[in-house]
């Protein structure tokens, strides 16, 4: 299986996994959103079953730093244009 980890405010690839023997509950346990509700893992991952590839949402840099400098982007709704 191929994990494809997308900014979520940017749509940005951050990075990207392959591992073949990988299943939906080893990508859960092993990046740490094993935890997570059904609705919080919705929010957060996307399974394309007939690519085989997880899509998970994370945070790049770039735009955790537009965070951490003005949170107020993220009331407006609007991080980036």
């Amino acid at each position: 299986m191929r994990i494809v980890y997308v900014c979520r405010y940017c749509q940005h690839q951050v990075g990207e996994l392959h591992r073949p023997h990988w299943d939906l509950d080893d990508i859960r346990r092993f990046c740490g959103i094993n935890n997570t509700s059904s609705v919080e893992l919705n929010e957060v991952m996307a399974y394309n079953q007939s690519q085989s590839v997880a899509y998970v949402q994370v945070v790049c840099d770039y735009c955790q730093e537009a965070v951490e400098d003005n949170p107020e982007l993220l009331l407006e709704g609007k991080l980036l244009q």
